[in-house]
């Protein structure tokens, strides 16, 4: 297995979760509940100032990237189109998004959590290990490694999963058996139970990458929806 190597280390699978790593600080409590339910959502008042002592709380800011739709763009960031659950770069730990204009009508964020789902697959969860997708660099789309779909980080599950991703290799025929049942409760769940989450102007919406995917339905073209995006690094 090769991954990138801006990503970092990988792990094998593994069949417990534990959702507190090991050694983490205590987090102050508007950003608490990442470590129960995956996510947060803090009242920033705006301040652009505040969102970054926040996300600073959390680790090492990687990049800051303005999400609105743009007539030229090609990817889904850009696009008004719906955008299916996934995570983001494996490298990142945890996503942040201010929420500078929303949307007139909906613009909801849509998150998975695949803790839910790893339980429901049991033991067969494990096999995820060997499923390997292609792995971008951080700069780049361009598939340029891979990375498993499920991978462990000091006793905790993570996850990696990307629909559009080309490259994908199922080392065993359990691993593609765990692997379209995965597929198959993620789109049942995308499709009957996502939490939704809709900002405010001036909230934030924390959560963590490599536990819950997240979506968004399309919205209409002229939409000034605009929301401030932090990549964060997971400490070591």
């Amino acid at each position: 297995m090769t991954a990138p190597a801006t990503a970092g280390t990988t792990a094998r699978g593994s069949e417990s979760v534990s959702l507190i790593p090991s050694g983490r600080k205590a987090l102050p409590p508007p950003l608490a509940p990442l470590f129960d339910q995956g996510y947060a959502v803090v009242d920033c008042h705006g301040s652009l100032e505040r969102y970054r002592s926040l996300s600073s709380e959390l680790g090492r800011l990687m990049l800051v990237t303005e999400v609105r739709l743009r007539p030229d763009g090609h990817t889904y960031l850009t696009k008004a189109g719906p955008v299916p659950a996934h995570t983001d770069h494996p490298a990142v730990g945890f996503i942040g998004w201010l929420c500078i204009e929303q949307d007139g009508n909906n613009g909801a964020c849509q998150l998975v959590d695949t803790h839910v789902l790893l339980d429901r697959l049991g033991p067969e969860a494990a096999h995820l290990a060997d499923v390997l997708l292609g792995c971008p660099s951080l700069d780049s789309t361009v598939e340029t490694g891979e990375w498993p779909v499920l991978s462990d980080d000091g006793g905790q599950a993570r996850i990696y999963w990307s629909p559009w991703r080309r490259n994908r290799r199922c080392l065993t025929p359990a691993s593609e058996v765990a692997f379209q049942k995965f597929r198959a409760a993620i789109l049942g769940r995308e499709r009957d139970g996502p939490i939704s989450v809709r900002l405010r102007q001036g909230e934030a919406l924390f959560i963590d990458n490599r536990r819950m995917l997240h979506a968004r339905q399309a919205i209409d073209e002229g939409s000034r929806r605009f929301l401030l995006r932090h990549w964060i690094e997971r400490p070591r």
